[in-house]
């Protein structure tokens, strides 16, 4: 049976989905076969990201017995063994109990479900009542801290214990200057353990634009890697670019 992560934000706008889509193809260069369930309709990206265009169908067809479960996710055109299956435009209730189903189904045919989660709350209690850890994105900005600690606390009061924080879009030369909070400050201010640190990186930003993975063996390509491993608990060094 696959492993099931959600992949949390306090706000909107912290890189959450393309952490998502590059933790994807870390976990794919591991082997595994992955599938995105994007639950974030307001923002959605993963077709964009992955490639994929349009699809006939999404989760709430799924849901309401509209289509097949085959018919419901599709292969990423330019990432090997990452499947995706994009936001919905249409607004509807995402009942819990339909939704844990189909990601039983979904744990069959795949090693692992990224869930890219919205900020909501009903859509964040659904997607931690399936998943067995969290990773929570945050910036080293006051906001962003704040907003992931009510996020964290949130998580918690839902009955996740495996939380974990990655620290994205950091430029150390504005910890140095004094514009954002030092490393420890975000770690203590969002009261989450520490799994990974990524840079404020053009490579990154053109990859995601053209929906391409990072170029292997390069720095960046490594955080992603290193992030995955320390998901899959091992001891590994923080890698900071």
């Amino acid at each position: 049976m696959g492993t099931i992560t959600m992949i949390s934000s306090g706000h909107d706008g912290v890189g959450k989905s393309t952490t998502t889509v590059f933790l994807a193809d870390a976990l794919s260069a591991d082997g595994e076969k992955v599938l995105i369930l994007e639950l974030d309709s307001g923002s959605r990206s993963q077709d964009i990201l992955c490639g994929i265009g349009d699809l006939p169908y999404d989760l709430l067809d799924l849901l309401q017995g509209t289509c097949a479960i085959n018919q419901s996710f599709a292969p990423s055109a330019n990432r090997q063994d990452v499947y995706v299956m994009p936001g919905s435009n249409r607004q509807g209730m995402l009942p819990a109990r339909s939704f844990a189903r189909v990601c039983r189904e979904f744990c069959k045919q795949f090693d692992h479900i990224l869930i890219d989660t919205a900020c909501a709350t009903g859509i964040t209690g659904a997607a931690c009542s399936v998943s067995q850890n969290a990773v929570v994105v945050c910036t080293a900005d006051p906001f962003s801290i704040r907003d992931s600690y009510n996020e964290v606390e949130q998580l918690r009061s839902l009955g996740m214990t495996d939380i974990r924080l990655v620290i994205n879009r950091l430029v150390p030369a504005r910890i140095e200057a004094g514009v954002i909070e030092t490393l420890d400050d975000v770690i203590d201010g969002v009261g989450a353990r520490l799994i990974g640190i990524i840079p404020e990186s053009s490579e990154i930003a053109i990859s995601a634009a053209h929906g391409i993975p990072l170029v292997a063996n390069t720095s960046e390509y490594e955080i992603f890697r290193r992030i995955e491993r320390r998901m899959h608990g091992e001891d590994v060094p923080l890698l900071i670019h």
